[in-house]
């Protein structure tokens, strides 16, 4: 069992860390030791809120122009560059906070827009 001020905290430092975000092609199933998504295609900005104290919201929208003729399968919640508490700088998309991949969606024309939303719970 966490605290409820951990799961708290550990939330706030998961919104306020895994800002990026990538779209891929690969469609396997999810391997827990992967540190990347099988075959990305795009990375993109995303936008962590914390809905409740332990619920994280990821938000982000990828331009059809940037994916244009292609099927979408996976996508992926990375970190943005910070420094850790042992004084070492993290560089951006070197943490995979969580693979998804789901049925293929596409292929887009460039003038279309796919928004993406991705809710995490820490118990």
């Amino acid at each position: 069992m966490i605290t409820d001020n951990f799961r708290t905290g550990l939330a706030t430092h998961l919104a306020a860390v895994y800002q990026k975000a990538k779209i891929g092609v690969g469609g396997n199933s999810t391997n827990p030791l992967t540190t990347d998504l099988d075959v990305p295609i795009v990375n993109v900005e995303a936008s962590a809120s914390q809905s409740d104290n332990n619920v994280i919201e990821f938000k982000f929208t990828v331009t059809g122009a940037s994916i244009a003729g292609y099927t979408i399968r996976e996508l992926g919640i990375f970190n943005k560059q910070y420094n850790n508490g042992a004084g070492t700088t993290i560089a951006e998309y070197t943490e995979l906070l969580t693979r998804i991949p789901f049925e293929g969606i596409g292929p887009f024309a460039s003038g279309e827009d796919v928004d993406f939303y991705v809710t995490i719970e820490v118990e």
